[in-house]
């Protein structure tokens, strides 16, 4: 069975309830929060993110 690609919303979904958490969005964090995905496709992904909503 194929695994499901995760994507930037699935990133941008777990990253925003983090913040929301009051959690830092770190790599593990999002990881354990959509409990899927390697670092490798997260890392840029999490970035991208991070640049376009930076911490109040």
């Amino acid at each position: 069975m194929a695994r499901k690609s995760v994507t930037k919303e699935d990133v941008a979904r777990a990253s925003q309830t983090l913040r929301d958490r009051g959690d830092r969005v770190t790599l593990m964090a999002v990881c354990q929060e959509l409990g899927c995905g390697s670092f490798t496709t997260l890392k840029p992904l999490i970035a991208d993110w991070l640049a376009e909503h930076p911490e109040p």
